[in-house]
């Protein structure tokens, strides 16, 4: 299994409809259907 760390920090907006994460610089994260699960 591949772990891609965010620093939360950057984190602008999460629009878990759209599975995505905004962050400062303009740069989007983009989750896979596989680890889109946001009831973890």
């Amino acid at each position: 299994m591949i772990i891609n760390l965010i620093n939360i920090e950057k984190i602008i907006e999460i629009v878990p409809a759209d599975n995505l994460i905004i962050l400062s610089g303009g740069y989007k994260v983009m989750l896979s259907d596989k680890y889109k699960d946001w009831n973890v």
